[in-house]
């Protein structure tokens, strides 16, 4: 973008509150919630379209956005 690494993460940061990975981190789960919804994938199929390298990975991060593993908000999908 012709810009310096560190103005843009400072700027980025500033403007959106939070870090670029942080941002595509979100951006990531908030995808596997709208598989999760839409489809019946397995949960590795979907880590792995969502860009995590491994479903341990994207459990970790589901849980720390979402405060509820992937199984768990599909149970939860399933039950209401």
């Amino acid at each position: 973008v012709g810009v310096n690494p560190i103005y843009l993460a400072r700027s980025f940061r500033k403007h959106y509150r939070c870090t670029v990975g942080e941002y595509v981190r979100r951006l990531r789960i908030e995808n596997a919630c709208r598989e999760i919804t839409a489809s019946r994938k397995s949960l590795s199929e979907i880590a792995a379209s969502s860009g995590f390298c491994d479903q341990s990975h994207f459990s970790n991060a589901f849980k720390r956005y979402t405060g509820m593993t992937p199984a768990e908000f599909r149970s939860r999908l399933r039950a209401s």
